[in-house]
């Protein structure tokens, strides 16, 4: 196998050939540095690397397999690990220049747990300043590139992660979602994530919140991410490995309810009135139902709920904004604590409906009673979705509206605009499609569905029923039967013809 070729390899493979004996963990990270010193600059994905350390370690692997000792499942892969998570020897700074001297003792746990399975870190990803952006660029580590258009976004908050995997810059990585960030760089570069189930993944040594915070965050979940579904099965039951406070409570996940295509109940819902899919995402989308048709147990279009498309999105800006607001700058949280109950006095007398930033400075400061009744809410909505799923298997839905966006650094998540189809539309749109699993808790895998008509990667949604992860990873394999899987960009395949940005 070519260097070029085995660097796009899956994880899972990768470690296959290591305990083989077809490659060795110093051959893969020699291949890594190589890869970086041509592709690095070209796409500012793995913005902190130590290929000293990691060769070091994957010596030592290589050592333990020619001892014939036990090894781990992913024993000698070198991996990248997106910078909001802890490593020991590399700084952790979210992309925010207050804590660019963040330089933690210790691992996470999730990443303590991919050690502990055999793999090694060259290096950390880029992300978005605390992690909050459907794009990666900030200040300590400027901005990351699309492998398929350099011109273009990567996605975020897991977009170095994304692009390094696509572009075949390291062999693993993780990533972390509350507002898609794992569903929807996957989408942009054409690989594969999967959302756990809320609270299967520790979350300790993560960052944002606040480093040292011993506390989970509403909403956010760990997760991982690859080259194929194969990866994502092995790397999730890796990750949710029980550890810390939670040792003792390892979580048995149910067996997939099918394994073959044509065995699973499949809905589809390819977006709202109010929020279509571009173009070039709808005729990917039915590509999709056309590949399905006659090919599954079960095909309908279908909302899943009784609860509106606005509900669910209301619910869920309110439960995001209160989530995230302990790491809300104060200068701003006392803006929006002061201007409270005049803006919620204009909602209640029809002066704005609680959306834009009127609503995002009042879910910021809201009250415990507001948001004990937004979760009053959630909960109503889980007891539909748990109907729902009891007459389908997965729910299919796009994860943004549009392909990957050129960057676009000026404005913010609420006053930025996105040219689709030629027309103006609100960027915050892009969060709307990635409420449903979030908001209720639920398991999503991102599998990619090919290269839509502007030349640029689509993915697709795989939604399951709580705890069901296996369902949806399951999907995303066989899917690949009849949709094809991750795919190379072309400006990254061979390492000895460079093309300039």
């Amino acid at each position: 196998m070519s260097p070029d070729v085995l660097a796009f390899q899956p994880t899972t493979q990768l470690a296959r050939l290591i305990a083989l004996g077809d490659v060795s963990s110093v051959q893969l990270v020699d291949l890594y540095a190589a890869r970086h010193d041509t592709f690095g600059a070209q796409l500012n994905a793995v913005v902190q690397v130590d290929f000293d350390r990691a060769r070091d370690a994957a010596k030592a692997a290589d050592e333990v397999l020619a001892s014939s000792e036990e090894i781990g499942p992913l024993h000698g892969v070198p991996f990248t690990i997106k910078e909001c998570f802890d490593v020991a020897g590399f700084n952790t700074t979210a992309g925010a220049p207050e804590w660019a001297g963040n330089a933690p003792a210790a691992n996470a746990d999730a990443v303590q747990n991919l050690f502990d399975a055999g793999a090694l870190c060259m290096g950390k990803t880029n992300v978005p300043y605390m992690a909050f952006d459907l794009q990666s660029y900030n200040d300590v580590y400027g901005t990351t590139n699309n492998p398929w258009d350099l011109s273009r976004t990567c996605g975020g908050s897991s977009g170095g992660a994304a692009a390094a995997l696509s572009a075949g810059l390291t062999g693993g990585d993780i990533g972390s979602d509350i507002g898609g960030s794992l569903r929807n760089p996957a989408h942009y570069n054409g690989v594969y994530s999967h959302k756990p189930t809320l609270g299967l993944i520790s979350e300790y040594g993560h960052v944002p919140p606040a480093p040292g915070t011993a506390s989970d965050t509403d909403l956010v979940v760990m997760g991982p991410m690859g080259r194929s579904a194969q990866d994502l099965r092995v790397l999730l039951d890796v990750l949710r490995r029980p550890v810390g406070i939670n040792r003792d409570k390892r979580i048995s996940l149910p067996p997939p309810r099918a394994t073959q295509l044509e065995d699973f109940r499949v809905g589809l819902w390819f977006g709202h009135r109010t929020n279509r899919p571009s173009q070039a995402v709808q005729a990917m989308m039915d590509a999709l139902a056309n590949a399905l048709t006659g090919n599954v147990a079960a095909l309908e279009h279908v909302w899943p709920l009784h609860s509106s498309y606005e509900e669910l999105n209301q619910v869920y800006a309110q439960l995001l904004l209160g989530a995230v607001s302990m790491d809300t700058p104060l200068s701003q949280f006392a803006v929006a604590t002061a201007a409270h109950p005049f803006l919620a006095l204009a909602q209640t007398l029809g002066l704005h409906d609680g959306t834009g930033v009127a609503g995002s400075m009042m879910h910021t400061a809201q009250s415990h009673r507001a948001w004990l009744k937004a979760r009053e809410k959630q909960a109503l909505m889980r007891r539909q979705i748990d109907s729902f799923f009891q007459d389908y298997d997965v729910l299919l839905a796009p994860i943004i509206p549009w392909t990957a966006p050129p960057h676009q650094h000026e404005g913010s998540l609420l006053s930025r605009k996105v040219r689709v189809d030629g027309t103006q539309r609100p960027y915050v749109e892009a969060l709307e499609y990635i409420a449903l699993a979030t908001t209720l808790s639920l398991p999503a895998t991102t599998a990619p569905l090919g290269l839509a008509a502007d030349g640029l990667p689509v993915g697709v949604q795989i939604i399951g029923p709580y705890m069901h992860d296996t369902t949806t990873i399951a999907f995303a394999e066989a899917l690949a039967q009849v949709m094809g899987g991750y795919q190379v960009p072309p400006d990254f395949k061979d390492a000895s013809a460079l093309k300039s940005p």
